[in-house]
């Protein structure tokens, strides 16, 4: 009997031990797997950088064939249009006038409107999307079309209706902002 308990004891001693060997692997298994849900995240959204392409004319006018929606805003300093904002469903489209060539490398148009603005909004939504509160294919995205350094649009998915403001303020400053350097 007694040689019975004491080979139950080391069953129990050897249970025990792989039981926390397999615990540690789980916690070892979830922290790669959080890994890898932030690395989708973050591989699965775009820089600003890599998204200000060159469109070919297939491209543009596949894009003039879709459907702006209706005007939400004109963009305008000392009488001149500057640019105009569309919203069709979720997606806004602000598409300068062809009057101004606004570069892409003037300011405050990366640092403000795409890093601070846009950026910021995106990192809001990643972290919505890491605490389940959004879904990743809710998250804002956005794309600047370009041609030689000139933007032709840019066009901002998944907008949530308590944005589209801030958007179309921000838009209206760092257009202005722009415009007064193209003056220069």
């Amino acid at each position: 009997m007694e040689r019975n308990l004491e080979e139950l004891a080391e069953i129990k001693k050897t249970l025990s031990r792989k039981l926390e060997k397999l615990e540690r692997q789980i916690e070892i298994l979830r922290e790669c797997i959080q890994l890898i849900d932030k690395k989708l995240v973050e591989k699965s959204f775009t820089t600003a950088e890599k998204l200000i392409i060159t469109p070919t004319e297939k491209a543009v006018k596949k894009e003039e064939k879709e459907e702006l929606g209706e005007e939400i805003a004109t963009i305008t300093f000392r009488k001149s249009t500057l640019a105009k904002i569309y919203k069709h469903k979720s997606t806004i489209r602000i598409i300068p006038s062809k009057n101004v060539k606004f570069k892409i490398t003037t300011p405050p148009f990366k640092i403000f409107f795409i890093n601070k603005v846009l950026e910021g909004m995106r990192r809001k939504d990643e972290q919505l999307v890491e605490t389940g509160e959004l879904m990743p294919d809710e998250m804002i995205q956005y794309e600047v079309k370009t041609k030689n350094d000139i933007i032709r649009e840019i066009v901002i998915r998944n907008v949530k209706e308590d944005r589209v403001n801030s958007i179309k303020g921000a838009a209206r400053w760092t257009f202005t902002r722009m415009y007064e350097k193209y003056l220069r």
